[in-house]
């Protein structure tokens, strides 16, 4: 899907444990950033999620309410690309700057004592 306007997704943080993988910034045309994305590790993979606050209804039950929603399926899928593709290439950044030193180490010359 082509959004009809710009939109970037940073990675802020990154997890290794528990279900919650990653954090992120979304900008949207340059004019407006969105802070707290997470994305999240679900029983059918991994799903964004935008950031929320937690209130307590009548019931005494703890809900959550979206501050940042899409209005449109097109403009969430754009979001959710966006950030997924911006997720993927920052684990894969990470994965190879821990192999790189190994590599590096690798290709030096022994020197005999």
């Amino acid at each position: 899907m082509e959004a009809e306007f710009e939109i970037s997704a940073k990675v802020d943080r990154l997890r290794e444990e528990g279900k919650v993988k990653a954090f992120c910034t979304l900008t949207i045309a340059g004019l407006f950033s969105v802070h707290g994305i997470r994305v999240v590790e679900g029983e059918k993979g991994l799903f964004v999620a935008m950031p929320s606050e937690k209130y307590v209804d009548r019931e005494g039950h703890d809900r959550y309410s979206d501050i940042f929603h899409a209005v449109t399926a097109e403009a969430r899928q754009a979001m959710s690309e966006t950030v997924l593709d911006a997720y993927y290439n920052a684990r894969n950044q990470e994965a190879s700057e821990k192999t790189e030193p190994r590599q590096a180490a690798q290709d030096e010359p022994t020197v005999p004592n």
